[in-house]
């Protein structure tokens, strides 16, 4: 009867071992019992950045001929601020509004009226350029190195 008491004994304390180590276990790493949830849609989309994402796209298929005095339309695509002001027809890109932007019209078209004339922008540009505007078009002034910086390390 003996052996019997001791197994009894020693399983439970096996039992109390192995539920004391459970509980530490998940106090110890509570987010590996999480529930994942899955990504909101907001949280799925990256922030478009202007000069990270978009200006080289317009720069190379598009500032060729818009910019300086002799921009067709009197459209500026060389900086945010020349898109917003436009050209002959009006503001190129409206904020927050990917779809009704003329820029945008303009550069999906697969008509006569399609920008750039002889080329065309990949669907992955147009949607980059898209979410740009839809975000709000835009675009933090970026660090002059010299001016910003360089002045802070020589005075120190």
């Amino acid at each position: 009867m003996t052996s019997v008491n001791q197994l009894r004994h020693l399983y439970s304390k096996i039992i109390l071992g192995v539920v004391i180590g459970a509980i530490v276990f998940i106090v110890c790493f509570p987010e590996s019992f999480a529930q994942q949830s899955s990504p909101q849609p907001s949280e799925a989309i990256r922030t478009v950045d202007y000069y990270r994402d978009v200006q080289s796209i317009l720069t190379a298929n598009c500032a060729k001929c818009h910019q300086g005095p002799t921009a067709p339309a009197e459209l500026h695509v060389d900086s945010v601020a020349g898109l917003m002001k436009g050209g002959t027809s009006g503001p190129a890109i409206i904020p927050g509004n990917g779809e009704s932007s003329l820029l945008v019209s303009r550069i999906a078209d697969t008509g006569t009226n399609r920008m750039p004339p002889g080329g065309n922008l990949s669907a992955t540009e147009i949607a980059l350029i898209r979410e740009w505007i839809n975000q709000g078009a835009k675009a933090e002034t970026p660090i002059d190195f010299a001016v910003q910086i360089e002045p802070i390390f020589r005075s120190s």
